[in-house]
């Protein structure tokens, strides 16, 4: 397979808002979450909103998401909280995005490599995948919080790039829906394809640098970018 002329032979993905449809439950898990413990909901909403405009970056992990929303939240309050939303995902869970499943199986099945880049630890990851019937072994490499360096960090790619040290970087490409990860192929020197179903619009790419040409609706479009 090719993309834009060169070389395909692996497709290194983000998990939410690419496979796994966060838009649909995220904010309510949270929000009720919130509620439970008695803090205000403004900080959280604001700061989704501000990342969706491209005006600030998301937080890399739940603590360090907590502490910026509410500056004076105890840790026992943050433990409590966190426990409050990680029951609310498992009573519901998050489908998959539309043809994402589908896509994964035929990027397989054309014997493309296939990598993961998130800032989910591996538990909340394979509580994910597994609920919408993904098989965490179909990805050769997964990148997650444990590696030390989340997004936009490129080190973030180092560990799936060690998989697939006898691969160019110019026959990868990596899938994304939130400016931190264009970001992280940037700085990797990986081409990166951009799509909305994460919310960000594509204005928000553009601006950010993205070339219009690598900005997909969903992950399902990517097989209309692929040559044989």
């Amino acid at each position: 397979m090719k993309l834009w002329g060169c070389p395909l032979e692996v497709v290194i993905l983000d998990v939410d808002g690419v496979i796994i449809d966060l838009e649909s439950g995220f904010a309510a898990n949270f929000s009720e979450a919130v509620e439970a413990v008695g803090l205000p909901l403004d900080p959280f909403l604001n700061h989704i909103a501000a990342v969706k405009l491209g005006i600030e970056r998301h937080r890399p992990s739940f603590a360090d998401a907590a502490v910026y929303f509410w500056p004076n939240i105890s840790p026992t309050k943050t433990i409590e909280l966190e426990t409050n939303f990680r029951a609310n995902e498992n009573k519901r869970t998050y489908p998959a995005i539309k043809g994402s499943i589908e896509t994964v199986k035929w990027l397989r099945s054309k014997n493309i490599k296939l990598a993961l880049c998130t800032t989910n630890t591996i538990n909340v990851l394979n509580h994910r995948l597994i609920s919408v019937g993904i098989i965490p072994a179909w990805f050769l490499a997964i990148s997650t919080w444990e590696n030390g360096f989340p997004k936009p960090d490129p080190r973030a790619l180092n560990s799936i790039f060690t998989v697939f040290d006898s691969i160019p970087k110019s026959y990868m490409i990596f899938v994304g829906d939130w400016l931190s990860d264009w970001e992280t192929a940037r700085g990797a020197g990986v081409k990166f394809v951009a799509v909305l179903s994460g919310g960000v619009a594509k204005e928000t790419f553009l601006s950010a640098g993205v070339p219009g040409n690598s900005i997909l609706n969903k992950l399902a479009d990517l097989k209309g970018l692929l040559e044989t």
